[in-house]
């Protein structure tokens, strides 16, 4: 099957778009914008779940991505992932809002308890399984005890 980009148009319907950015606190440094990591995939599951509401079905999910993951597996991103490759830590619940028309916003800070490099990021629609709406691959990050990470997941729709 072939990956699904987040970054889609039908026809000349609408147009998604999806970033993955984040910034780092080191403990003993101040704040680092790490930029876009990602504006990779959605999975399949999530746009099944999009489809079946469309036709009726319950609005299980949607209301609920939010909850963001982080992981150390390298396995290129795929529409079919249904886990990150390697989860480590809890995830973290995100504070949504619509910064402007057209706009969902998650923003979620994790501060680890371990020492990792963190190269993966999914958002979940639950804190534990769920299902996972996007996964992201990127350049390790490097973490140690009491770093924070503040991820920040924006999705766009407009009208083409």
């Amino acid at each position: 099957m072939a990956k699904t980009h987040f970054n889609f148009r039908a026809g000349n319907a609408i147009i998604w778009k999806s970033n993955l950015s984040a910034r780092i606190k080191h403990p003993t440094l101040d704040w680092q914008n790490l930029g876009v990591l990602s504006t990779r995939i959605v999975t399949n599951v999530a746009i099944a779940d999009l489809i079946s509401i469309m036709l009726g079905g319950p609005a299980t999910n949607w209301q609920n991505f939010k909850f963001h993951a982080s992981g150390t597996g390298s396995a290129p991103e795929s529409a079919s992932d249904t886990a990150l490759g390697v989860e480590v830590e809890s995830r973290d619940v995100g504070t949504q809002t619509n910064p402007s028309a057209g706009i969902y916003e998650t923003v979620a800070t994790h501060t680890y308890s371990g020492s990792y490099n963190i190269s993966e990021h999914g958002l979940f629609s639950q804190l534990l399984g769920g299902v996972l709406f996007d996964r992201s691959v990127f350049t390790p990050i490097a973490v140690v005890v009491g770093t924070d990470i503040e991820w920040t997941y924006t999705l766009t729709i407009t009208g083409a």
